[in-house]
């Protein structure tokens, strides 16, 4: 199945450093959420990635991003279920928006901590989509 679709926004809904956490040369975890959700009066989905960087278990950066796609009339028709209220992204293309997704995200952070110490530690790895996301994707939009 072919899916038409553009990219219509790139949103960055959360971002923070927080002072006095980062060490320069500890090393850092990553903890990751992905999401994706849409508007029921237009043919529009939003793919969301939450990233949270620690040392020592400890919150040094948030980043939240999303990206907002405009789905062509006809693919909308094939995707949303009107009677439950739900669109089903197959998996292929679910896979598709969050590498996207991750991908802005990485030129977020790049360009939001270039220039600062913490810019070494927040270099965040590939990500196989195709591993984490085993499914076709529902989404109920919420009452």
């Amino acid at each position: 199945m072919n899916l038409e679709y553009k990219l219509v926004n790139i949103l960055t809904e959360q971002f923070a450093i927080i002072d006095n956490v980062y060490k320069e040369g500890i090393e850092s975890s990553t903890k990751s959420t992905l999401g994706y959700n849409f508007a029921e009066a237009v043919p529009l989905i939003k793919a969301s990635i939450r990233i949270e960087l620690l040392q020592d278990d400890k919150l040094f950066l948030i980043i939240k991003a999303a990206c907002v796609f405009e789905i062509e009339d006809e693919s909308w028709n094939v995707i949303y279920d009107n009677s439950s209220n739900t669109v089903t992204l197959p998996k292929i293309f679910a896979c598709f928006l969050a590498t996207f997704t991750m991908n802005t995200t990485r030129g977020i952070l790049h360009a939001k901590t270039e220039g600062l110490p913490v810019h070494s530690a927040v270099i965040l790895p590939l990500t196989s989509f195709e591993e984490i996301v085993k499914e076709d994707v529902v989404i109920v939009l919420a009452k």
